[in-house]
């Protein structure tokens, strides 16, 4: 009677043990099925982000400094350009004054002034002078209503 009844546990073990991976077969089945409609996130998924979203700040960081520094760069820029253009205002203020300039080399000058103006206006977005709102037209054959050596000579 014990080989009967071992032959009968034996069996009875052999199908708890299909059922049991029935089952377990089914709830996974089940789960994927969840996982991929329902966008559940796995313990890998969110290591995953985390390492992105850190490779994304490190890019940021740099993109940041990066943008930083040419900020400070095209500012030393401005600022030299402008510390010419005031320099040239300066040499024309004083040319202005000077009876041995003649007309041709004054107006030589303003035409150079006007476009080491229009460079910087083109290199500052926004400014007046880059939309192409110029108050001034350039001089170019002194025959302009705001031509300085009328004032000048008058």
């Amino acid at each position: 009677m014990k080989e009967r009844e071992s032959d009968e546990l034996s069996r009875v073990i052999s199908g708890l043990t299909n059922v049991l991976s029935d089952t377990l077969t089914e709830s996974r089945a089940q789960f994927q099925w969840m996982v991929s409609h329902h966008h559940f996130a796995t313990k890998y998924d969110i290591e995953t982000l985390r390492s992105d979203f850190s490779m994304k700040l490190s890019e940021i960081k740099q993109a940041i400094a990066s943008a930083s520094r040419s900020q400070k760069e095209a500012l030393a820029e401005i600022g030299s350009q402008v510390a010419d253009l005031k320099q040239q205002i300066d040499d024309l203020k004083n040319a202005a004054t000077d009876p041995d300039v003649t007309d041709a080399d004054f107006l030589q000058q303003i035409n150079s002034l006007q476009s080491d103006a229009q460079a910087l206006a083109d290199i500052v977005p926004g400014s007046p002078q880059s939309g192409g709102g110029d108050t001034n037209p350039p001089v170019t054959d002194g025959s302009s209503v705001t031509d300085p050596t009328a004032r000048r000579s008058a």
